[in-house]
């Protein structure tokens, strides 16, 4: 082997850990591990391709649409169409909370995909499934059916 082309290799994988030490390259994490089925991949395709811009897409939305929401309240509620709208919404964000539990998650060294469900079940509990959930719940659906209980009695 020609001094050059160990130079070369050597550099390459220098730069190579150095991008991946910034965030910048993600590493080959399935060359020694099996993908388990029914489980989505932080890489795959349609999870960054589909999955991730829907779910950016109604974030926006929500943020737009929650002002809107709150000084306009009592004429958007019988507006239809509008409605519907909301719960499908809703209905994707409670979709993503599904995701969330079947999405692999890096290891610490992000070296490896954690593939165990119980690990990737306790780490979006302990992060962001608390926020999620609360987000999905109708509270007003809830403070409605509350206030017609209270009027009929």
């Amino acid at each position: 082997m020609s001094s050059k082309s160990k130079f070369s290799r050597q550099k390459s994988s220098d730069i190579e850990h150095e991008l991946l030490f910034m965030g910048l390259h993600e590493p080959d994490i399935f060359d020694n591990q099996v993908r388990v089925k029914c489980l989505i991949y932080p890489s795959d395709k349609i999870k960054i391709m589909f999955w991730d811009i829907v779910m950016s897409i109604c974030l926006l939305i929500t943020c737009i649409l929650i002002p809107f929401n709150m000084a306009f309240a009592e004429t958007l509620d019988y507006i239809l169409w509008y409605n519907i709208f909301m719960y499908t919404i809703d209905g994707l964000y409670l979709i993503d909370i599904f995701v969330n539990f079947n999405t692999a998650i890096s290891s610490e060294n992000e070296i490896h995909m954690i593939t165990e469900r119980k690990k990737i079940a306790m780490n979006y509990i302990k992060t962001w499934f608390i926020i999620d959930l609360v987000s999905v719940i109708p509270f007003d659906l809830i403070a409605e059916y509350h206030l017609r209980q209270k009027n009929q009695k």
